[in-house]
């Protein structure tokens, strides 16, 4: 369906692993076109759970079957890198856990500035 094979379900390589529909927010079927949508977020979650280190998975792994858009979990094999990864996600969150408020009050500045640039430009 796609011109990238890699996002094309393969018995042998993929046929072990549980492979959830994403179709209560993509119905099927694709067309090819969505192909650049399933870049971005694809890409998109694998960088954000490698970013953050979250502990038991690197993120999502995706595929199209007969138009249908499939999601699975990408787990953290190895016990050492998931404590490994704990550490270092719990470092990168402890600014977030300790004043959730604060963190979000310091972003709403940069967040309007922002909107107001979008809500400016004339088309």
């Amino acid at each position: 369906m796609f011109d990238v094979d890699v996002y094309e379900y393969e018995e042998k390589r993929d046929g072990d692993r549980c492979w959830l529909s994403g179709a209560l927010w993509a119905f099927p079927p694709w067309p090819p076109l969505m192909r650049q949508w399933l870049d971005a977020t694809a890409y998109g979650i694998w960088r954000a759970y490698d970013m953050w280190d979250v502990p038991g998975t690197h993120g999502w792994d995706v595929r199209v079957y007969n138009g249908v858009f499939y999601l699975s979990s990408v787990f953290v094999e190895s016990e050492e890198e998931r404590k490994e990864r704990e550490q270092r996600f719990l470092a990168k969150t402890a600014k977030v856990m300790e004043d959730p408020v604060g963190l979000w009050e310091s972003s709403k500045l940069q967040l309007k500035e922002t909107i107001d640039q979008l809500f400016s430009l004339d088309f």
